[in-house]
């Protein structure tokens, strides 16, 4: 009786130990729909998505992804420290109090879509004070756009942001030019030839996972991160997830 006793002991021990050691290799992050980079309704969630659940996994982590609809509450959520993290979000200095950033991952363009009959054209981004302009409520937009203070108009996704310019409730949607043509293609199919990119880019910025600085072992499932991504990327693979997923650049 004895020794089941303490056999029973043993494995609670040595159960205790390895719920521990999983909890310590389990990463919980949030996402919203961002196609094509990453969304629920995308293969794997999407490219960034695959990257960051093959990168963590070669460091032996479980990636646990939560879909959010929208990026300010997602943010809101990881800022309090209720999810590890949330991508894939640009670098801007205020957010360090709160969040630490992962190493960057394949990089949004950013700029301005309008009607292609529109004469809209620009120097300076102040040149388009005359202009209504779409943007996503809780986006960090680039510094000098918000230098430009121009006449702004904020709705909750890239969706409904690309919907009011083919309505021509705005004159400018400000997006991520990938973001845009998927948008296109995907759901205004009769305004392809209707809608363009407006030159130049306002931002090439990087896409990373911010962590919540609140949460236990940011830094270490950070550093993690970025070793299994740095690996991911020495093996080619970044690449080929981002081209199997029909983003070549």
């Amino acid at each position: 009786m004895r020794i089941k006793v303490m056999i029973m002991a043993l494995l609670l021990v040595l159960l205790s130990g390895f719920s521990q050691q999983s909890a310590e290799k389990t990463v919980h992050l949030l996402y919203i729909n961002y196609p094509p980079y990453y969304g629920k309704s995308l293969v794997n969630n999407g490219p960034i998505s695959e990257i960051i659940v093959e990168a963590y996994k070669l460091v032996g982590y479980q990636v646990k992804l939560q879909y959010i609809p929208s990026w300010a509450a997602s943010y809101e959520m990881v800022r309090h420290g209720q999810y590890d993290g949330l991508y894939g979000a640009w670098y801007r200095i205020e957010r360090e109090q709160w969040f630490a950033f992962s190493d960057p991952m394949p990089p949004n363009e950013i700029g301005f879509f309008k009607h292609k009959n529109d004469n809209i054209s620009f120097k300076t981004i102040s040149d388009l004070k005359p202009y209504s302009v779409g943007v996503i409520l809780g986006y960090s937009n680039a510094p000098e756009f918000d230098k430009a203070q121009l006449k702004i108009e904020a709705v909750q996704n890239d969706q409904q942001n690309m919907g009011r310019l083919i309505m021509k409730q705005i004159d400018l949607a400000y997006i991520d030019r990938g973001v845009a043509q998927y948008i296109l293609e995907h759901e205004y199919p009769d305004f392809i030839d209707k809608i363009e990119w407006l030159p130049p880019a306002i931002e090439i910025a990087n896409q990373h996972i911010i962590f919540s600085r609140k949460t236990d072992r940011f830094q270490q499932k950070l550093n993690d991160f970025n070793k299994g991504l740095q690996m991911l990327t020495e093996q080619g693979r970044v690449k080929k997830i981002m081209q199997k997923h029909g983003i070549q650049k």
